[in-house]
């Protein structure tokens, strides 16, 4: 998933779009769901900066 994953952040970034690709090192397969991690809430947050980002301005 990771070749996945950087291979289309380097296709939409090529493509124009603003992109950010965030890894969890060590980390479970979409680890952003258990809320009590410390790691799932720093993502959340910073998953939320970028649409607000987008969004916003």
């Amino acid at each position: 998933m990771f070749s996945d994953s950087e291979q289309l952040a380097k296709f939409a970034a090529d493509a124009g779009v603003d992109v950010t690709l965030a890894l969890g090192h060590q980390l479970p397969h979409v680890y952003q769901v258990v809320l009590e991690a410390h790691e799932a809430v720093a993502a959340t947050d910073q998953i939320g900066a970028f649409l607000r980002s987008q969004v916003v301005g």
